[in-house]
């Protein structure tokens, strides 16, 4: 198989397969494809660069797998597909397959979805107006007038104060005071001193140690 060969080839140079992907440019989801589908020219030249390996003597590798003719069900073009697992090969390639599946999902879509009318009930006023069936979801407010209205009302009652305070504007409210940080706080302190952080570190350090072995004397006397 390709894919197993050029697996092997990559522990033959020290590389991963991951390695190879990222400086071939082909993702390993692709080379893992190719034990079941042929490779493109540009995706097997640019591994055989990386590889130093020659295009022929991986051509050659495909040339051994085993594969079956087979018709694309979408496009109607013959391809060569891996023997093994031949029975769920479908389509030629990967944009082949994209389009089979979408166009299935619009099929599925167009037999499913919910036909006619239907009766919503407005979610502010409460009276009942129509929509289309396939847009419900869409809809709670029977006017602009109502939805602008429902907003305010939601608006206003995420926003109120609490039982017992009043509202007090912007410009009344005293600005917090942003927190520091120790380093900021150290870096603010040997401004003031005109020196640097690490100065003043260093003092604060000394100072510590001495009033340590001050203690420590005070207790060796008594």
């Amino acid at each position: 198989m390709l894919y197993k060969h050029i697996k092997r080839l990559c522990a033959h140079r020290g590389l991963t397969i991951t390695a190879l992907a990222e400086l071939s440019g082909v993702s390993t989801k692709t080379m893992a494809r190719w034990d079941r589908a042929k490779p493109t020219d540009a995706c097997l030249e640019a591994v055989a660069e990386v590889l130093h390996v020659s295009v022929e003597s991986l051509e050659e590798r495909i040339a051994l797998q085993p594969t079956v003719r087979k018709t694309c069900e979408l496009c109607g073009q013959e391809y060569e597909a891996n023997r093994i697992g031949a029975h769920k090969s479908k389509y030629c390639s990967d944009e082949c397959k994209a389009e089979a599946e979408k166009a299935r999902s619009m099929k599925w879509y167009q037999a499913n979805r919910p036909q006619g009318v239907a009766t919503v009930k407005c979610h502010m006023c409460g009276q009942e107006f129509e929509v289309k069936a396939s847009a419900v979801s869409n809809f709670k407010y029977c006017s602009d007038e109502c939805r602008e209205e429902a907003h305010k009302r939601y608006y206003y009652n995420h926003n109120k104060p609490g039982p017992g305070l009043t509202r007090v504007a912007r410009h009344d409210v005293k600005p917090r005071k942003p927190k520091m940080s120790s380093m900021a706080k150290f870096e603010d302190a040997a401004r003031e001193q005109h020196t640097t952080y690490g100065k003043l570190r260093a003092r604060q350090f000394l100072a510590a140690q001495k009033e340590r072995e001050r203690l420590a004397n005070e207790k060796e006397k008594d």
